[in-house]
């Protein structure tokens, strides 16, 4: 229960940060969430052995470093 209780979060977390990304007065804001996000799915994807997912941290970051910048 508690996997999926952290998954859900996390998803919602990323979500989130994806939605403030998009808009152009909260890139900034989005920004950090995104950083902050990706500090907690990585314990999560190795507490949870999903390895796999460890390769969106690194995406995940360039995508909102790219937003940042064009804003």
């Amino acid at each position: 229960m508690l996997l999926l209780t952290g998954s859900m979060v996390l998803a919602g977390l990323t979500l989130l940060s994806m939605w403030l990304l998009s808009a152009h007065d909260t890139r900034a804001r989005g920004w950090h969430v995104v950083m902050a996000t990706q500090c907690l799915w990585v314990p999560y994807d190795i507490y949870s052995k999903q390895y796999g997912f460890l390769i969106l941290t690194p995406v995940t970051i360039a995508i909102a470093v790219r937003a940042l910048r064009k804003g």
